[in-house]
């Protein structure tokens, strides 16, 4: 009998990211996200920023331009903050080029991604 009790423990936990996981989402959402909160309106466009560091990226920096101005026709709302880490290449002088798509921030000194991107989200309007 032990046996049995634990193959239905066993299965229980099996089908959970399959069943009662999805149907857990759906019930917050339910409770806690009021269909008035789910519903994009008119007057409150949906905003969205995009963060980046940058070390020594001379390399790809021209693709990674490229996309992003792909990205920004798409969606012309997109804010775009890139922090470059004290690189020792040209990466922040091929970035000052195009400051009408991003805002730049450029640091003295290596400070590390972590520290960089706190200083982004923190500019972020």
């Amino acid at each position: 009998m032990l046996i049995l009790d634990l193959s239905v423990v066993f299965f229980l936990f099996a089908i959970h990211p399959f069943v009662t996981y999805p149907l857990s989402l759906w019930i917050a959402k339910q409770f806690f996200y009021p269909s008035s909160v789910n519903q994009k309106s008119p007057s409150s466009p949906l905003s969205m920023a995009l963060c980046f560091c940058a070390y020594n990226e001379e390399a790809v920096l021209h693709e990674k331009i490229k996309n992003l101005k792909a990205i920004k026709q798409k969606i012309p709302s997109l804010q775009i903050y890139i922090y470059v880490d004290a690189s020792t290449d040209r990466t922040a002088e091929i970035l000052k080029q195009h400051t009408n798509l991003f805002t730049l921030k450029i640091a003295d000194q290596r400070t590390g991604k972590s520290a960089g991107m706190n200083q982004l989200v923190s500019m972020i309007q």
